[in-house]
């Protein structure tokens, strides 16, 4: 596993642009078997982002997209109020087997059913203070399972791809990973 975030953290770093490097993330996402995946910018500099702005990458059913939008869901997102509280991937039926959601948040979950996606898979990403973000991941077969090692490898590309992603969007200049930002990758991936 060391040696696979280290070559994406290095193919990632070699990239300088947001069309090569999403082309990159697509690329390792559907290889372990995710077809529908979306990154959203939570947070920045301790604020909530605005919905209409904080969407970095969006590639649900397309049905779902609309509904989203039309219906203004992201102020009723549990997905994004989950990730806040949990800071480790889950299973968005996790969170609804427990309960405890608004009526707005049930229409949330009934609506993405209704588009087609039974489950999806969200993966919090804080890397610098002030800073969060979460990835959603969809199969066209979500009775596939997703097994540890799969967990950590989604772990670690999101990473580098939110980390890549804020150094090409806020500085003009060819901006890599630190060593500490790697160091940090690595770990996680470890699982410690």
């Amino acid at each position: 596993m060391r040696g696979d975030v280290a070559s994406c953290v290095a193919e990632a770093n070699g990239i300088d642009n947001l069309a090569d490097l999403t082309r990159m993330f697509l690329g390792k996402i559907e290889a372990i078997g995710f077809d529908q995946v979306a990154y959203v910018q939570a947070m920045r500099q301790f604020r909530r982002v605005p919905i209409e702005t904080a969407w970095r990458l969006k590639r649900m059913k397309p049905e779902w997209n609309r509904l989203y939008d039309e219906r203004r869901y992201g102020d009723a997102d549990p997905a994004i109020e989950a990730a806040m509280k949990i800071g480790a991937p889950f299973r968005l039926t996790d969170i609804v087997r427990r309960g405890n959601f608004s009526l707005r948040q049930q229409d949330f979950v009934g609506d993405m059913q209704a588009a087609g996606i039974d489950d999806f898979l969200v993966f919090p990403v804080s890397s610098r203070p002030g800073e969060f973000a979460c990835f959603y991941f969809a199969a066209k077969t979500d009775a596939a399972p997703v097994w540890d090692e799969q967990i950590s490898e989604l772990e670690s590309i999101c990473l580098v791809y939110h980390a890549r992603y804020a150094s090409l969007v806020s500085a003009p200049d060819d901006v890599s990973l630190s060593p500490r930002e790697t160091e940090v990758i690595e770990l996680i991936a470890k699982g410690l």
